[in-house]
């Protein structure tokens, strides 16, 4: 029904239900901090895509390069098995990495 969908503290309860998905973030999470400059251009490349099926693409995308997983299609993504809350992923990770350059902006600057 209609939830507003915006709320991250649902979003946050909703993926730690999921262990596997929660999984799915860290391993994802970790490969975007080892500073891949490919992966951080498709992870921003994301804010871009219109539909939830560009969307997946990039998720399984990131899946191949960053997790070696090459068992997800968009298909499976866009639906709701097994992991329900998967299409999040691009928000947040969109959302850390604008923190991050952020973060590295803010040390080249002040550090110098």
């Amino acid at each position: 029904l209609g939830e507003g969908g915006q709320e991250e503290g649902s979003v946050v309860r909703s993926l730690a239900r999921d262990f596997r998905s929660s999984h799915l973030y860290l391993g994802l999470f970790n490969a975007i901090f080892e500073g891949d400059e490919g992966v951080q251009d498709l992870v921003e490349s994301a804010d871009e895509r219109p539909s939830d099926e560009e969307r997946a693409g990039v998720v399984c995308e990131l899946c191949r390069r960053c997790l070696h997983c090459d068992l997800m299609s968009p298909a499976d993504v866009v639906g709701s098995d097994p992991w329900p809350h998967r299409l999040l992923l691009l928000e947040l990770l969109g959302r850390h990495s604008r923190v991050l350059e952020a973060g590295k902006a803010a040390l080249l600057a002040g550090g110098g």
